[in-house]
């Protein structure tokens, strides 16, 4: 991940997440660079099985950000970033292959079938914890 910090130097933080989301995050920087003055990306980490990407406003140029930005290129930066964050919900966040949310003791992650063992896909947790619900609340 080292040479996204060199190709992006508005990333400001670490970048907490598995090299299969690299390119992901590659794309997305890529996409919002020239939109970037004035802003930085503050955290890039896994959440819930997806990865976030967090912009910040520049002190600097938004002395008072936490007032709220009322600014189109913010939202326009914003809407990049979440097209990528739903797009990681289909890339295994380990090798970058086609991938699903998976889930194991409540956590969450978005992996392919090489790297999902002893995950069980979250269709299929949420059906069976259906199960279990409609089994206790029969009379």
């Amino acid at each position: 991940m080292e040479d996204l910090y060199k190709k992006f130097p508005f990333i400001k933080t670490n970048i907490e997440v598995k090299d299969g989301w690299k390119t992901l995050i590659d794309d997305c920087l890529t996409e919002i660079k020239d939109l970037m003055d004035g802003f930085s990306v503050g955290t890039i980490k896994e959440k819930f099985g997806g990865i976030r990407i967090y912009i910040e406003p520049d002190e600097d140029k938004y002395p008072n950000y936490f007032l709220g930005i009322d600014n189109n290129t913010y939202r326009h930066i914003c809407s990049i970033v979440s097209k990528y964050e739903h797009m990681s919900y289909k890339i295994c966040e380990v090798c970058g292959k086609e991938g699903k949310l998976q889930t194991k003791n409540n956590w969450l992650k978005t992996l392919c079938i090489d790297h999902n063992k002893d995950y069980k896909n979250v269709v299929g947790f949420l059906m069976d914890l259906s199960d279990q619900v409609n089994e206790s609340v029969k009379p």
